[in-house]
């Protein structure tokens, strides 16, 4: 008799389980994904899992291999520059709008995400990123741009966000690599408060590129930047 198609409310439950694991390293870049062992550690049935392992596939998180069933993503630097050059292309926008667009509720909004943030502790006892914490990362970064008037900017925008979770995780696993954290923050909602996009953006470009040179262990540029010193070089 065939598996009868989980509830919903079950299939979502076990995705959220899924992705938070994806995207805290629970579940590290190249691990194969054995159906059996996530049943029996998520305590649900197959079909849940398989539509769980569906989305998170066409999220970019998981990878499906022909003959070979699932494997988590890995991540590799080109993807963290072609991703951090694509955030900076659409944050500005994002950013002239929402300030452009500033009322008083979304002052209030911005205020009280950052003080959920920096409230909320960032590491547990074995020094990984809390759920909490990540919850309250995501309010602060929603709350800054809630005024944007443009709703596909706001889509591609949250996709980018969720493709640049992993990266953001492994930057501040531990409370020395990123000891300054709360002070980007509260810069960056100062910049907004005061209306000045433009440092605004000037802030929010250096908090994504410090992610990438702390992933990357090194100072790197964004894929469009290096690029374009190459062609100054072959000119010289």
């Amino acid at each position: 008799m065939a598996e009868k198609s989980p509830a919903p409310s079950r299939t979502h439950r076990v995705y959220e389980q899924i992705r938070s694991r994806l995207l805290n390293g629970a579940l590290p870049p190249g691990q194969k994904l054995v159906i059996s062992d996530l049943c029996e550690n998520l305590g649900a049935n197959q079909s849940a899992v398989r539509e769980a392992l569906a989305r998170v596939t066409a999220e970019g998180l998981v990878t499906a291999e022909p003959q070979r069933g699932f494997r988590v993503s890995e991540i590799a630097a080109e993807d963290l520059h072609h991703l951090t050059d694509v955030r900076l292309l659409i944050e500005e926008p994002c950013i002239r709008s929402a300030i452009a667009n500033a009322t008083i509720a979304w002052e209030k909004g911005i205020v009280a995400a950052l003080h959920g943030l920096l409230r909320t502790p960032r590491n547990d006892d074995d020094g990984k990123v809390t759920q909490e914490w990540a919850d309250a990362h995501h309010a602060f970064h929603h709350a800054l741009v809630a005024t944007c008037d443009n709703p596909w900017l706001l889509r591609v925008r949250d996709m980018l966000l969720l493709q640049s979770e992993r990266y953001r995780w492994l930057s501040i696993s531990s409370p020395s690599k990123r000891s300054n954290l709360e002070k980007e923050y509260s810069k960056l909602a100062d910049a907004f408060l005061a209306h000045d996009a433009d440092l605004a953006i000037k802030l929010m470009r250096e908090h994504y590129l410090m992610t990438t040179k702390i992933v990357l262990g090194k100072d790197q540029k964004p894929a469009r930047t290096r690029k374009a010193s190459a062609k100054v070089t072959e000119g010289a």
